[in-house]
């Protein structure tokens, strides 16, 4: 039996054709189609899903087939939001989409009759889907960047986190917030702590997070990460995805596992405390410590001997201690500077600061660089994401623009 055409396939993109009833590509696609609906199964496809560019459809409901050329949509009704949406194109991926559950097209029959075909339900959304193959310029055109590098390298683990995301529910720990906005919800409670884009979970929605994102992927290698707040985990998550096969870590009552099982990425963490105890031996050095005062302002900042347990945890070439306040703090800078030789300052339009704490300082030219080329294989635009200025705040106590 024919198998549906899949994403990047690039005959998906063929125009299709009006279809005739004298023509063999509309035989063709005709007898492809009943072959397709041999089995009985309620259904809706399209020639063009199969590789066949004409513009021919065809449903099966119980015993009743209907063949119909040149299909138009007349009327839609009763619009819903379609949750968790996948097509065989696409695989795993899943999405919510507005579709209507009652359609009505009209088309020519078999004996060159026009009538028209109701469909409701299931059916009805896979013939919006089919219509999308023979209308739409790009039927994907709402794949991101991410969507497209999974689907062409095959990464199963994707599916997991995808599915994760699109489990959300009312009353649940995960709530759609918007048509592909995911909210985290501790313990079922009202407030969301933070929000996820389920279409591209690789990019944070705040322009905070996906600075903080920006920085620690130009900066680092992203193999070890240590947060210590949940409202950085859109985050975390992106910076897993981007990282294949990195590790984070964090204290267990400050990180909530549930959702981390419920997304699939669990086995990445390990319970850290970073306590005073120093690295453990064998234990690799962190190359990323998270810290935000915007997101949690309550959170008490990291006194003097906090400093000091980061700068012995962090890899001594590339370990970065990043810290986001909601404005420049002049104490934690000369704090930033007794502890780190070098220490720089990411201002946002709206008076945010970003600090970001190194051992070593690899030179604005080499990072900039690694900004670019980071970009070109992760999809994400660093350049713009980093955009503002950077200060390197000198021992002297001045501020050199980058």
């Amino acid at each position: 039996m024919a198998e549906q055409l899949a994403y990047p396939d690039p005959r998906i993109y063929m125009k299709p054709l009006a279809a005739r009833l004298e023509d063999d590509d509309t035989r063709a696609a005709l007898r492809l189609l009943s072959d397709v609906l041999a089995p009985r199964r309620d259904r809706v496809v399209a020639a063009p899903a199969y590789g066949l560019p004409v513009r021919v459809i065809a449903s099966r409901r119980g015993d009743d087939v209907r063949y119909l050329l040149n299909p138009r949509l007349i009327e839609a009704s009763d619009l819903v939001i379609n949750v968790a949406e996948t097509c065989p194109q696409t695989g795993p991926i899943r999405r919510s989409v507005l579709r209507a559950r009652n359609v009505t097209m009209s088309g020519t029959g078999l004996r060159g009759e026009q009538f028209v075909l109701k469909l409701e339900g299931v059916q009805a959304f896979e013939a919006q889907m089919a219509l999308d193959l023979m209308e739409r310029p790009d039927p994907f055109d709402w794949l991101t960047a991410y969507h497209r590098h999974c689907l062409r390298v095959g990464e199963s683990w994707f599916g997991v986190l995808n599915a994760g995301l699109y489990s959300a529910r009312d009353g649940d720990i995960l709530r759609f917030s918007g048509l592909n906005r995911v909210a985290f919800h501790p313990d079922g409670t009202e407030g969301a702590l933070c929000s996820f884009d389920g279409l591209n979970p690789m990019l944070p929605i705040e322009k905070r997070h996906r600075k903080m994102l920006g920085l620690i992927s130009v900066l680092t290698p992203l193999r070890h990460v240590y947060f210590n707040q949940a409202e950085n985990l859109p985050v975390v998550v992106a910076a897993l995805l981007i990282s294949r096969g990195a590790k984070i870590y964090g204290p267990e009552a400050a990180i909530p596992v549930v959702l981390l099982e419920r997304l699939g990425i669990a086995g990445a963490f390990h319970r850290h405390p970073l306590d005073g105890s120093g690295l453990a031996a064998g234990q690799a050095p962190l190359d990323v410590v998270l810290f935000d005062k915007v997101a949690a302002p309550d959170a008490p900042l990291p006194v003097e001997a906090d400093l000091r347990q980061f700068a012995r945890r962090l890899d001594g070439m590339t370990g970065t201690l990043l810290i986001a306040m909601p404005a420049q703090d002049p104490a934690l800078e000369h704090l930033l500077q007794r502890v780190f030789p070098n220490v720089l300052a990411y201002p946002s339009p709206k008076g945010e600061v970003i600090y970001a704490a190194r051992k070593t300082w690899e030179g604005e030219a080499q990072i900039r660089a690694r900004m670019i080329s980071g970009g070109a294989t992760s999809g994400i635009d660093f350049v713009d994401t980093l955009s503002e200025p950077w200060i390197y705040l000198r021992k002297d106590g001045g501020r050199q623009l980058l």
